[in-house]
């Protein structure tokens, strides 16, 4: 990365977390479509590997209130 968007970054993570996410959400809507065919199918892999860990019993899950409370 640049100096700039190293800094970029770096102010970027200082927003909180909620914040962060839409920005991460415009930055891939700004991207041309067929990027976003590769992010979409990115996403359906990890989803597929989390869920079969999730199944396996290798990893646990987080009750939705304890995550927005974290949050809060």
């Amino acid at each position: 990365m640049s100096t700039n968007e190293t800094a970029l970054f770096n102010s970027a993570l200082e927003l909180p977390p909620e914040r962060r996410a839409e920005l991460a959400q415009l930055l891939i809507e700004s991207l041309p479509v067929g990027d976003t065919v590769q992010i979409d199918e990115a996403w359906r892999r990890e989803i597929e590997r989390r869920l079969e860990e999730y199944d396996a019993g290798r990893i646990g899950s987080i009750p939705a209130e304890e995550v927005f409370a974290r949050y809060q």
